[in-house]
């Protein structure tokens, strides 16, 4: 794999058995690139990459991010008291 300019931000997925799953994000690369006469902000094979390892960060992105579940009871409880709010009317 290699990563190009403006690739910054991206996911980087992995294939695990049959799914695929996010493993980081894009982050750079290398510049100045490896081989001589290279166009200026171009990426080849063999240039380096890098990316952040999220699971590194795992205990932090779960602590700030609420699983999907009570996402979905928040937003069932939301609607439900819009629905009495506008029955009481």
């Amino acid at each position: 794999m290699q990563f190009a300019s403006g690739d910054s931000g991206g996911g980087v997925f992995y294939k695990n058995g049959s799914n695929w799953e996010l493993a980081g994000i894009i982050l750079a690369i290398g510049l100045p690139s490896a081989y001589a006469n290279q166009p200026a902000h171009t990426a080849a094979f063999g240039d380096v990459s890098f990316f952040a390892n999220l699971s590194q960060y795992e205990p932090q992105i779960t602590a700030l991010v609420p699983e999907p579940s009570s996402l979905v009871l928040l937003g069932i409880a939301g609607i439900a008291l819009l629905y009495w709010r506008r029955r009481d009317r």
